[in-house]
Order: C-alpha cells, then structure tokens, then sequence
C-alpha cells in the first residue's frame, strides 16, 4: 500500500512517520523558565551533526493551538538537556507526559543543575546532553529546536575505554514506537564495510 502524503491528515501522517521511522530515542528534554523548571518526552528527536555537535527536536503545538512548556523555556534560556531513559525511569518519564505544574515533583524525580547551561539535568538519569540553543525553526506552528552540544555526563557504570559504552546503554535503555508502544534493544554485531 501506498499514500500521497497530502492524503494524510495530521494525526495520520504523525502515526505514519512514528511507526515507520523506528525505533527512535525518547527525548526526555528538561528546562527551566520563568515558572519554573519542565521535563517532558518527545518522540521527535535526534543527533544530526558531530562537527560541530548538534542534537534536534520537535515540540509541535498543543491542540490548542498554544506553544508548549519546553519550547517557550528554551526560548528563553537558550538551552535544554537531554535525558536518557532506561527502564528503570520509564514511569516516571511516563508520568512527565502529563500536563501538571510541577512534573519533577508529580514523577517523583530531582532536576540537578547542569554545568554548561542553565537548564537542569534529571539526576536520575545515568546520561545528559547540556545542549545551548542554536536554532529554532518554525514549521507551520511546530517548533523545530536544534541544540548545540556543549557538554555530555555519562555514568562510570556506562562508560567503557573512556567512552559511553554501546552495550551496556543497549541492555538499559528505552526507545519509542508510536503512542503507548515502546522498545528494548536487542543487539547483535555486523562488521561494517570499510
């Protein structure tokens, strides 16, 4: 089966592009702002460049039509921090999907201060990627936030010959399928072409 893509509607084409495009990372984006500090997942997101380093996301509108938390605070802090999920935080990034006043509190989690940006950190999350604002594009009401890397925290226990060790993220972490279907990663090695 095939679809012209102006055929779909939003909803559809959402659906669409999230269960084909996949497994993807959840970004568990944190931030801070004049009513306080946010955390929240999103299911858009991605590393798009290494030199220099930059991550992306997407925060689309709420239906409403009125911007969300996370992109009104980078706005103005220009900065957010990205953080890893792993099983064991999948209730409480779960919980941060509500729209409540405080979700560190309502999730039972503790925001901790970055080091190279004013967003906070999950301290519950073993990996953190402070990322200052380098853009923000604006396609038809989502906000399209791309982040320039400026410092990565990654626990001991994951870090193998001084770097994130692959497999031991693999065995923890959690990625997204669409909605309420999420995945683990079963790894295997397949040597690449040089």
């Amino acid at each position: 089966m095939e679809w012209d893509a102006q055929d779909l509607d939003g909803f559809e084409t959402f659906l669409t592009l999230g269960r084909v495009v996949t497994p993807r990372p959840i970004g568990w984006i944190s931030t801070t702002g004049p009513a306080g500090d946010n955390v929240a997942p999103y299911s858009f997101v991605t590393p798009i460049a290494v030199d220099p380093p930059v991550i992306v996301f997407q925060a689309a509108p709420h239906r409403d039509g009125s911007q969300k938390d996370t992109a009104r605070n980078v706005a103005a802090t220009e900065s957010f921090v990205y953080n890893l999920v792993t099983k064991e935080l999948m209730e409480a990034m779960n919980d941060t999907a509500r729209q409540v006043d405080d979700e560190f509190a309502t999730a039972g989690i503790d925001p901790a201060e970055s080091v190279a940006v004013e967003a906070p950190r999950v301290a519950q999350a073993p990996a953190a990627i402070e990322c200052s604002l380098r853009e923000t594009v604006d396609i038809e009401g989502t906000a399209v936030i791309f982040g320039a890397v400026e410092r990565v925290a990654v626990e001991d226990s994951y870090v193998a010959d001084g770097l994130p060790d692959a497999e031991a993220i693999a065995d923890d972490v959690v990625g997204h399928v669409i909605d309420d279907v999420y995945a683990t990663l079963d790894t295997f090695r397949k040597a690449q072409p040089e």
